[in-house]
């Protein structure tokens, strides 16, 4: 698992990224299939390595970062979760906020997880809360 998600991170690194997620909707399978698996994993090493590709795809992708930097929050926040984890998912956060901005970040609507329909949720606050609790 740590090997394909290698392959998938060669692939998000790659200059034209934002290009390939809107031309190639295989790239969004790679990360459904590849990416939120690593995420979920037992294993530090594949899940901050699932975390860094999922990262990098939300870079590309301002409709991803509003789908994953919730996830991104989570992991940020997980007392006695591993501390690899928690730093590539920070990292993540801080990516976002420097291409998106922190207000571009806070005006995207965002899932409400509690039910369907879209709840509009002030994430810049969340990103400095969820950092301040780490």
């Amino acid at each position: 698992q740590l090997k394909c998600v290698a392959v998938v991170r060669s692939v998000a690194r790659q200059p034209d990224m934002t290009g390939l997620v809107a031309r190639f909707p295989v790239v969004l399978h790679m990360l459904n299939d590849l990416v939120i698996p690593a995420v979920n994993s037992d294993y530090v090493a594949v899940q901050a390595a699932g975390l860094e590709c999922l990262a990098l795809f939300c870079t590309a992708s301002g409709d991803l970062a509003a789908e994953y930097v919730g996830l991104l929050c989570e992991f940020c926040g997980l007392i006695g979760g591993p501390q690899a984890s928690r730093l590539v998912a920070m990292r993540g956060l801080f990516d976002l906020a420097l291409v998106f901005g922190v207000p571009g970040l806070a005006d995207r609507e965002y899932p409400d997880p509690n039910g369907p329909g879209k709840l509009r949720t002030p994430k810049a606050t969340v990103i400095v809360a969820t950092l301040a609790a780490g």
